[in-house]
């Protein structure tokens, strides 16, 4: 407590003659408390701690993905905080997809990703960003027209073909539904591509969608969590979630993870 009030009168001294936070360099103790909670640096005490492990003994499960991708992430992040001998670890990246290459090429990321991470397990969720029309080189291509499926099996299976070849346990989770009708067809339809890719090459395919819908297959905002009390699920926008509904999404792969590691 005295080491936080320090802290505080140091920066508020600073901070009356113009330096602000420039003038005081934030002490670990207030860092480690601000770092608490699911984002990038939350891993740190963890991996602090796994490093004294056997190698053998540590399971790296690597999640890629777009913004559901990561709220996957903080799903597992939750499930497996306590669990010393399973790190998860956040490669997702928000908008991104297999429509465009021109920000983030997926095909090309995931071979360094594999590289440097080694992971023992790879968690994958996609489709968010990839309701939309495609450019490529033979011109525009309207979303779902015949010339889109075509080119977008061909970049999903090229992703999918080279996971199959590392022989790594994969789990790929479908796409949720969605509030707006339109969108939630989308997803659906894009859930067939994915599934069915996924078959091909062996990757385990995770539904998701009636886990989030009523018993007449509606989208619903409110449900019940992992353990059965109503809660909010999803966010404002009908597409994301909130950190509980975090946490259910990822429930379906995070007890195949359990069983790949025997617990």
């Amino acid at each position: 407590m005295v080491r936080y009030i320090i802290f505080i009168f140091t920066f508020l001294y600073c901070y009356q003659f113009g330096a602000g936070f420039d003038c005081v360099k934030i002490p670990s103790f207030a860092y480690a408390s601000y770092n608490h909670g699911a984002n990038n640096d939350t891993n740190t005490k963890v991996e602090k701690n796994l490093s004294s492990i056997p190698s053998k003994s540590l399971h790296r499960v690597v999640v890629v993905g777009d913004s559901l991708g990561d709220g996957i992430w903080m799903g597992l992040y939750d499930a497996f905080r306590r669990d010393l001998k399973v790190k998860i670890i956040r490669h997702s990246q928000v908008s991104t997809g297999f429509v465009s290459k021109d920000f983030f090429d997926w095909n090309r990321e995931i071979v360094e990703i594999v590289k440097e991470k080694k992971p023992d397990a790879l968690v994958m969720l996609f489709g968010t960003n990839d309701i939309r029309p495609m450019r490529t080189a033979e011109g525009y291509h309207a979303f779902f027209s015949s010339s889109w499926v075509r080119h977008y099996r061909e970049r999903l299976s090229k992703f999918l073909q080279y996971i199959s070849k590392q022989n790594i346990p994969s789990y790929w989770i479908g796409l949720p539904n969605m509030r707006k009708k339109k969108m939630s067809e989308s997803a659906a339809k894009l859930n067939k591509i994915m599934r069915s890719e996924a078959y091909k090459v062996g990757v385990t395919f995770i539904e998701t969608w009636k886990d989030f819908s009523d018993k007449n297959g509606r989208y619903y905002s409110y449900g019940p969590d992992l353990n059965g009390k109503i809660r909010r699920l999803r966010a404002n926008d009908g597409v994301h979630f909130t950190r509980i509904g975090y946490r259910k999404l990822a429930y379906g792969v995070e007890k195949a993870l359990r069983k790949q590691l025997g617990q």
